[in-house]
């Protein structure tokens, strides 16, 4: 049985391939950042916080991260849903042409997840569902969001698109900068670039990204060690690893898998959003 210390911040991770979430009862994340944005929901009528530092954070029940912005968070008086989401889907698009533009962060009207089923979100962490039955209720979630949104007015560059899917299906994402630009008929310089301009977000940040979800997936369905996992997902040894989750998720790899108030489940298939997203 938990101790009070564990229930109050215990948290269920759901690793999907195009998306992580993130439910928890309580946290209080120092500065850190992610190679894609963030989406954080309040599973109730209080609001979290969110800012560059402690001192300088909006309250809101819904807010918005964008791509690599250094930011702290604190969860408030409740339960809240964090999601991780690539910020070249067309969510990715709507979000950050709606909300963010130039701006790091943004609050964003709670009344736009009107329909959404948050309180299918409360029943998953308080009763622990696995990812497949955790799956179904994330989409509905996310294709609530995009239903409600304007199509982006700068759809992301095709050739951003193909690269990305063509990453997909390269073992272990371990393409290079200039494997990706020759793949989309662009030279390299021209390709980082759309990239940045387009995600938010740097090509290596992005890579490194794609690297611990990768790893995360060798450590939960492959049963891989650490260090197994840190060289099969692309990171050069367990220390890269170690570096890039600290930077990333503000936790050692070490800590995620082996503290109890961490409880991680996959979700096995693979689902791009872009193809059941609702038609806005």
């Amino acid at each position: 049985m938990m101790n009070d210390d564990v229930q109050k911040h215990r948290q269920r991770i759901y690793v999907l391939e195009d998306h992580i979430v993130q439910l928890v009862a309580f946290v209080d994340a120092d500065p850190h950042k992610h190679g894609v944005l963030q989406l954080s929901i309040s599973l109730g009528d209080h609001d979290h916080f969110v800012g560059p530092v402690p001192a300088d954070r909006a309250a809101g029940r819904v807010q918005i991260v964008g791509s690599n912005q250094p930011h702290t968070f604190a969860s408030g008086d409740g339960p809240t849903a964090i999601y991780w989401i690539e910020p070249e889907c067309r969510l990715g698009a709507q979000l950050q042409g709606a909300f963010l533009r130039d701006a790091p962060f943004a609050v964003i009207p709670h009344d736009l997840l009107a329909d959404a089923p948050l309180d299918n979100f409360v029943a998953a962490f308080v009763e622990r569902w696995d990812g497949e039955r955790f799956r179904p209720i994330s989409y509905a979630l996310l294709a609530s969001l995009a239903g409600r949104l304007s199509a982006p007015e700068n759809p992301v560059h095709p050739a951003v698109t193909r690269a990305v899917r063509f990453l997909r299906t390269l073992p272990h994402r371990k393409a290079s900068a200039a494997a990706l630009a020759s793949h989309v008929g662009l030279s390299e310089s021209r390709f980082l670039h759309l990239f940045k301009e387009h995600t938010g977000t740097p090509l290596r940040a992005y890579l490194a990204w794609k690297r611990l979800v990768d790893a995360m997936y060798a450590v939960l369905v492959d049963g891989r060690s650490l260090t197994d996992a840190a060289h099969e997902a692309g990171f050069s040894d367990a220390a890269h690893f170690n570096h890039v989750m600290n930077q990333y998720w503000g936790v050692n790899p070490s800590a995620l898998f082996d503290d109890e108030r961490y409880v991680l489940e996959p979700v096995l298939a693979y689902q791009d959003f872009d193809a059941v997203r609702t038609p806005a």
